[in-house]
């Protein structure tokens, strides 16, 4: 109910919140803070995010046609079967913390910069994305595609279950840990003795 009148919103908290027709369209947000809401399903199409926190909220199948996020914080969310490819992509900035992001479409977007620290991050496609500079401390990647990727001066330190193929990604200056970054020869199907 209290989005139905009103299309602006700054500096205010919502907390155990679904919407009632789960449609959040052309609606602003300016330093919110989202705690535990459900937003499954909820559609935020022309929708604009700056500088909001979510937390232990539930983003499952969103629809973020044309949705601007800027400066957005996830912690301990869960985002399933999202195409973040649909976004406005003028200067997205997110951070992941905590969450569980499965099954994805995360392509062709530039996330320099971008953290996922201790994520579960699922078969979650990262195709022909700019994911320089990005970090996926403690995290976990099973199934995640990463093909043509730029992952120049990325941070997998202490990331387990990932598999990038060095042949066809960007990886200089990108950091790794052992004995996990033998995944980058499992490609080879060398054995390593």
């Amino acid at each position: 109910m209290i989005f139905q009148n009103k299309n602006a919103f700054e500096k205010m908290e919502f907390s155990n919140y679904k919407p009632e027709n789960n449609k959040l369209i052309s609606k602003t947000f300016e330093n919110c803070k989202f705690i535990n809401c459900d937003f499954s399903g909820c559609n935020f199409s022309d929708s604009f995010f700056t500088e909001c926190s979510f937390t232990n909220c539930n983003l499952s199948n969103v629809n973020l046609k044309n949705t601007r996020l800027q400066k957005i914080t996830f912690f301990e969310c869960k985002l399933l079967g999202i195409n973040f490819t649909e976004i406005n992509r003028l200067f997205v900035k997110l951070s992941f913390n905590k969450s569980l992001i499965r099954d994805c479409n995360i392509s062709e977007l530039n996330l320099t910069g971008t953290t996922f620290t201790d994520c579960e991050i699922n078969r979650c496609d990262f195709y022909k994305s700019n994911l320089s500079k990005t970090i996926y401390k403690g995290s976990s990647l099973p199934g995640s595609l990463f093909e043509s990727t730029n992952l120049s001066g990325a941070d997998f330190s202490e990331a387990i279950n990932y598999k990038i193929n060095p042949a066809n990604n960007k990886i200089k200056g990108a950091k790794f840990s052992y004995p996990e970054v033998l995944n980058l020869l499992s490609i080879f199907e060398i054995e390593i003795e």
